[in-house]
């Protein structure tokens, strides 16, 4: 826990298998709630780009889809190193 609190990690989520144990009432309650948020429009999936970016003058488009969260992960700007510079 020292790790998540010296590096500003966020932790999210739930024990599962503690409420099949421990409140098996919760369990259709829980579904049923995830349910409506789904039918409702409230919940919806997360869908990630598997865009390559190539060269410098690609940053403002890998920044720009990872403001967006299409990405996932780290977004990684390759620099060829064939051919001259173009500076």
């Amino acid at each position: 826990m020292n790790k998540v609190l010296l590096k500003n990690i966020s932790l999210v989520g739930i024990h599962w298998g503690a409420y099949s144990i421990h409140e098996t009432q919760t369990i259709p309650i829980v579904w049923n709630g995830i349910n409506h948020l789904v039918t409702d429009g409230k919940f919806r999936g997360t869908e990630f780009t598997d865009e390559e970016f190539v060269g410098l003058h690609r940053v403002k488009d890998a920044l720009a889809a990872l403001s967006r969260r299409e990405t996932w992960g780290k977004v990684v700007v390759k620099i060829p190193q064939e051919g001259r510079s173009q500076l």
